[in-house]
């Protein structure tokens, strides 16, 4: 019997490993229909998040809010339409760490000026998503 669940989890673990993009594999309709481009790309706004909130020291629970905000949105091109991914979760990022800090500046750290962060850039994206909540929102 024990034998038996072992090959029933190595018969599913070898369809869930066939059913996923292998290194080097092409991405074609088939797959892209099952999976969806859209995950794909969530998956990358989330790494390009883990990496920038190493770079600046964001931990625990305000980890889970940048990510959590990240996945609410699922089109970035609705809040800024010539903003890259990375501007955009630099500014997420920069106000999950005003809300804890208040004399947080942009000048003091180097992700916010590789990503070409000024106040009026800030300000315009964190407006257009409190903007893009305050829609989703249903108001009874």
């Amino acid at each position: 019997m024990l034998a038996n669940t072992k090959n029933e989890r190595n018969i599913e673990f070898l369809i869930n490993k066939y059913k996923t993009k292998q290194p080097g594999e092409k991405w074609d309709k088939k797959r892209e229909k099952e999976n969806g481009k859209g995950a794909w790309n969530m998956k990358q706004k989330i790494r390009i998040a883990q990496i920038m909130m190493g770079r600046l020291n964001i931990k625990g629970k305000d980890k889970e809010r940048v990510i959590r905000i990240i996945k609410d949105i699922d089109d970035f091109k609705q809040i800024c339409a010539n903003c890259s991914n990375e501007k955009i979760i630099a500014v997420i990022c920069f106000y999950i760490m005003k809300i804890n800090n208040t004399s947080i500046k942009i000048e003091d750290y180097k992700v916010f000026i590789e990503n070409k962060l000024n106040e009026k850039s800030c300000l315009t994206i964190i407006t257009k998503i409190c903007n893009y909540y305050q829609t989703k929102t249903i108001i009874l």
